[in-house]
């Protein structure tokens, strides 16, 4: 089949440049709040390709030519790079995201309300649509303070609180659980790649010793209580207990801390690496399947970072990192 790294902009002489004298593509995509990058090495042995404006907007399409194109969004030029020999420029392109629009910083409160509410609350003032998982949408917020700080940074340390992932999704902002938590609908908009041994170039899967910590106990008190005693509970079993310092404010949101904290140490349990023929449809928070390479290799894991490159020695390949789904 036919790779190919569609790559389109307004300025009629910048696609020109790119189409003639394009030498490889790469488009990374990264978790959360890390801008997704585009790269674009161009041949400039003449000295006569010309330095793009900044600010210009490209648009990434890829695939294969048999088959349907998947779309990577749009992308604001921010960097050229010169270097040689032999003479290049490389131009270097960062997702179109929500950062600027949320970076005001705001002081302000929430009483009597849900987790649910907080997030979309913030992402409707935004002029996002709210995509909220429903392992968080109804979890209890009793008080809740943001003081002098911006959404986007509220949103990421309540994210990192209760164990989410938070990230802009096209016109969505969504609070969605990792790994193997998230409800099917959530799965399927993030997608689920099998890969047999026989699909990859190479791969790399490391295992830690998962017997460190087998729970993790988070202390909470409301302080409306008779006794005014400090009260805990416990994700996972006391065998070998991590405890949170922080202290919460209702059962329900140090079950969810106890929680995210247990899946955070599942997680990093195991470390994946894999280089394959070129594969369109691996995402960054996706699902990855591992089957038919051996024990304490096949699993099901969740995909932090995936490489696409495209250039004359090798093609079209993927390159992807991923961490066991808890």
């Amino acid at each position: 089949m036919k790779p190919i790294f569609e790559i389109s902009c307004d300025d009629p002489f910048l696609q020109g440049q790119i189409d003639d004298r394009l030498i490889e593509a790469r488009f990374l995509d990264r978790p959360g709040l890390i801008s997704d990058t585009l790269e674009i090495q161009l041949d400039d042995r003449d000295g006569k390709t010309l330095n793009p404006e900044h600010g210009q907007t490209l648009k990434l399409l890829i695939g294969y030519e048999e088959t349907a194109l998947s779309e990577r969004g749009a992308y604001i030029i921010d960097r050229t790079e010169f270097k040689g020999p032999p003479d290049t420029m490389t131009i270097f392109a960062s997702a179109l995201n929500f950062r600027d629009a949320m970076a005001s910083e705001k002081s302000r409160r929430w009483d009597q309300t849900t987790l649910g509410n907080v997030v979309r609350s913030i992402a409707s003032e935004h002029g996002y649509t709210p995509v909220i998982d429903t392992t968080f949408e109804s979890i209890a917020i009793e008080y809740l303070l943001q003081r002098n700080e911006s959404d986007i940074r509220f949103l990421s340390d309540l994210a990192d609180r209760y164990g989410a992932l938070f990230k802009a999704l096209g016109q969505a902002i969504v609070f969605i659980a990792r790994g193997s938590n998230r409800n099917a609908l959530i799965k399927q908009q993030l997608g689920s790649t099998t890969l047999n041994k026989n699909q990859v170039t190479t791969y790399k899967v490391g295992r830690e010793d998962t017997s460190r910590y087998t729970g993790v106990k988070a202390n909470w008190n409301d302080f409306q209580t008779a006794s005014g005693n400090t009260e805990s509970v416990i994700a996972g079993n006391e065998d070998k207990i991590y405890i949170l310092k922080e202290t919460y404010g209702n059962a329900e949101q140090a079950q969810a801390a106890a929680q995210a904290k247990l899946d955070v140490l599942i997680r990093k349990s195991a470390d994946v690496s894999i280089t394959l023929p070129g594969h369109p449809n691996l995402t960054c928070e996706g699902e990855l399947i591992l089957e038919g390479f051996r024990d304490r290799v096949d699993d099901t894991y969740v995909i932090t970072e995936v490489k696409h490159s495209l250039n004359k020695m090798n093609g079209y390949q993927s390159h992807v990192k991923a961490e066991l789904a808890s």
